[in-house]
């Protein structure tokens, strides 16, 4: 097995970033169609509150749709961290959100894998069996993904065609190519 923290080709940030910001887009898109007053894949809202949290949570606009923004704006953090969307102002804010994303996602499946032993919940619920094998390893996952593009600098690497000195500027150079070695040195 190869070095898990080996730095990423930037191809495999951004499909990272990509599934990432997918699996919060559309956990975002459930969560707007339960304003609806749906309760897909439940037959209740009792039903889908003890699926979703083992707890009987109003499944309701007012909690729903401060969610759905949230979930949304981390979709859009972490995709634009990942495409090195932005300026510096915009990469450092949205790397701070990528971060909070792998934040979020690790406590989630830290305590996934307590829920797992047992503790706090019934083993025989669909809570705990959705749990076991959907939203923790979708957690450490998703949650490692993030973690590794947290640490990914904003500021992508310096241009090897970039001017490294103010006087190297395009004029400069274009005169240099016109002069040749033996004249350049010439007093």
């Amino acid at each position: 097995m190869g070095n898990v923290f080996a730095p990423w080709h930037a191809s495999t940030a951004r499909r990272a970033g990509t599934a990432v910001a997918a699996l919060l887009a559309g956990d975002a898109f459930v969560h707007a169609f339960w304003t609806t007053g749906a309760t897909w894949p439940a037959a209740s809202t009792k039903g889908l509150s003890y699926a979703v949290l083992n707890a009987d949570v109003p499944f309701t606009p007012r909690v729903l749709l401060p969610l759905c923004a949230l979930l949304t704006t981390a979709a859009a953090c972490v995709y634009a961290h990942s495409h090195r969307v932005g300026g510096r102002r915009v990469r450092a804010a949205v790397r701070l959100g990528t971060a909070a994303v792998a934040g979020g996602l690790s406590l989630r499946a830290a305590a996934g894998a307590v829920w797992i032993t047992g503790v706090g919940v019934d083993m025989d619920t669909p809570f705990y069996w959705l749990n076991l094998v959907l939203y923790t390893p979708m957690c450490v996952g998703f949650g490692y993904a993030a973690m590794r593009l947290a640490t990914i600098p904003g500021d992508p690497p310096p241009s090897t065609t970039a001017p490294t000195h103010p006087e190297a500027s395009t004029g400069a150079r274009a005169e240099a190519r016109r002069t040749r070695p033996s004249e350049a040195f010439e007093g």
